[in-house]
């Protein structure tokens, strides 16, 4: 990665190495290969940063966001999911509240 490099550059830096690598393994057409390189799992990633909301941002500062970002993230995630399963605790104890209340009417 280069000093003042924006992300939109380095993902389009990355994903052309992969196709060259293609190019050279198989001797297909650049473009073809791009394309090929691009609909892999990983590429799609790529193309989406690149056209993603933090294009024009350089690099590196991007990147050193990354941990902080991915740590909010899973506090988030990890929030809702705490939340969810007291949803469903409560949704278990009504369900077994209401059982519990059609076993008593069928002893009359």
């Amino acid at each position: 990665m280069q000093k003042d490099q924006t992300v939109l550059e380095m993902a389009q830096k990355v994903l052309a190495r992969q196709a060259k690598a293609l190019v050279a393994q198989t001797e297909q057409p650049f473009d073809s290969a791009l394309e090929a390189v691009a609909s892999t799992d990983a590429g799609c990633r790529l193309v989406h940063l690149a056209n993603g909301e933090h294009r024009h941002e350089k690099a590196a500062e991007w990147q050193a966001r990354l941990p902080w970002k991915r740590a909010e993230e899973r506090h988030y995630s990890s929030r809702i999911d705490r939340y969810m399963r007291q949803l469903e605790g409560e949704e278990d104890r009504a369900e077994y509240y209401a059982l519990l209340e059609e076993l008593a009417s069928l002893r009359g």
